[in-house]
């Protein structure tokens, strides 16, 4: 007995220390399933398509050739204006060589999900070092249930938002990081898969390029040369970048845009603008409106009078915030000047740079609290972590529920009861006539069926 008690003392600070301070190949198994993990909770995987992803679907119809003239149609200022085109045709290609899947439709999007958990988390890695900072960062991603909802759509979005945050990962490595094979594959898809998957990306790159530029020379900017810039921000990838991005753009989103003449405010009314622009960019807070005013107070308080305390640490993680949501702000201005709804999608990578800005920040903090020995520093970091998680519980909870409510759709088309003769022989199809004949391919499987190229005003 004496020996298993003392085999047992051995043992048990052996698993405790493999559970709070995992090696590192356990820390990246760990937050592989859980980005796994995420990407199947906001997956949707049993929700039938919608609209935006018909528009995708439909091009899977007929030969190639049909597919090219589709998108060449479509795009400019066609029914899918503001799209490369990159992802319809991936889609494509999936759908007519496996079939009517609402799974393959989607599995861009998912991997683009699990590109986005991974290099946030790479991004507060390399800035905190600790590996419970980058749980946190997985949990944000959960509690920030507006932006991971597009982890469900067949779209682009996600390529935009996990190519961003790949950049600013990339830009946050040290040098010799750069050249190694992780610093490569951050620089590859931050620059390539951005520019061939969303027009946004080269705004967007701009500002993570000048961001990061302004965080690593914020001391000597006196000394630091133009040349030098270049060199940081890799000017001749970002070249390479440009090409790709006016290759994919001139043949279709660069060609013009629809004359739209809607209501900006028509998605988000005008008089709850503030309030939704705040709760969706704060959405991983639970009962954000108090909660961010007073993390506004308590930084405002620390860098102005905490400075030597190392409070100024706290400006680059806020100037992150800041950049995050005047990203959103300028694309929701561009949208009002242009009469197009102002919608939250606009929103996504202003989204995640808050996200990951506050995670910085609340790491931030915490090195200040454990400087200055402040207890309520310490306490009111420990309480933005737990609204955090309750956001996150919530969020889960009602992910699960709408796995049920997903079900239901599929449910509907069972029992429509319409074959897809019939819906055909109808004399004008309606949007949801089309919707419900490209869920009913999809349920009874095979091929995309050749008809849905009619939607393109192809015979």
């Amino acid at each position: 007995m004496g020996t298993v008690e003392g085999d047992l003392q051995k043992v048990i600070p052996k698993v405790i220390d493999i559970i709070t301070k995992p090696s590192r190949g356990l820390q990246v198994v760990i937050l592989v399933l859980a980005s796994l993990a995420i990407t199947v909770l906001y997956g949707a995987m049993n929700r039938t398509i919608w609209i935006d992803e018909f528009l995708h679907f439909a091009l899977a119809s007929g030969s190639w050739t049909d597919t090219f003239e589709m998108i060449w149609k479509s795009t400019g200022n066609g029914v899918n204006h503001g799209q490369t085109g990159t992802y319809m045709l991936i889609d494509a290609a999936l759908l007519k060589t496996f079939g009517a899947s609402n799974f393959l439709l989607r599995l861009p999007t998912y991997l683009a999900m699990i590109a986005y958990c991974l290099t946030s988390v790479a991004f507060i890695r390399i800035k905190t070092k600790a590996f419970s900072w980058q749980l946190l960062m997985l949990v944000v991603i959960v509690a920030q249930i507006r932006l991971s909802e597009n982890g469900a759509d067949a779209r682009p979005y996600m390529f935009l938002v996990s190519s961003t945050v790949a950049l600013l990962a990339f830009y946050a490595l040290d040098p010799i990081s750069k050249r190694r094979w992780f610093g490569w594959s951050l620089l590859f898809y931050g620059i390539f898969v951005g520019a061939l998957m969303h027009p946004y990306w080269l705004p967007i790159t701009g500002l993570v390029a000048l961001f990061s530029w302004f965080v690593r020379n914020k001391a000597n900017y006196a000394k630091a040369r133009f040349s030098d810039f270049l060199s940081f921000i890799e000017s001749k990838f970002l070249a390479l970048g440009l090409i790709a991005f006016f290759a994919v753009g001139l043949p279709t989103w660069m060609r013009g845009s629809p004359t739209f003449g809607f209501d900006p405010f028509q998605e988000i009314a005008r008089e709850y603008f503030l309030y939704y622009f705040r709760a969706i960019h704060f959405g991983f807070i639970y009962r954000g409106d108090v909660i961010v005013l007073v993390l506004g107070v308590v930084v405002g308080t620390l860098i102005l009078w905490f400075r030597n305390k190392g409070a100024v640490k706290l400006i680059a993680p806020i100037t992150l915030i800041v950049v995050g949501l005047s990203s959103s702000a300028v694309f929701s201005v561009l949208s009002y000047l242009r009469d197009y709804w102002i919608m939250e999608r606009q929103w996504v990578v202003g989204q995640a740079l808050v996200a990951i800005g506050t995670v910085w920040l609340i790491f931030e903090i915490s090195r200040v609290a454990k400087r200055m020995d402040s207890f309520a520093l310490r306490a009111f970091q420990l309480g933005l972590v737990l609204v955090i998680a309750l956001a996150a519980l919530l969020a889960t909870q009602d992910r699960i529920e709408k796995y049920d409510t997903n079900q239901q759709f599929w449910t509907k088309v069972d029992l429509d009861g319409r074959t897809f003769e019939e819906v055909l022989e109808s004399k004008e199809l309606s949007a949801q006539d089309w919707l419900y004949l490209a869920n009913l391919n999809i349920s009874q499987g095979g091929p995309v069926r050749p008809e849905f190229k009619r939607y393109y005003g192809l015979d």
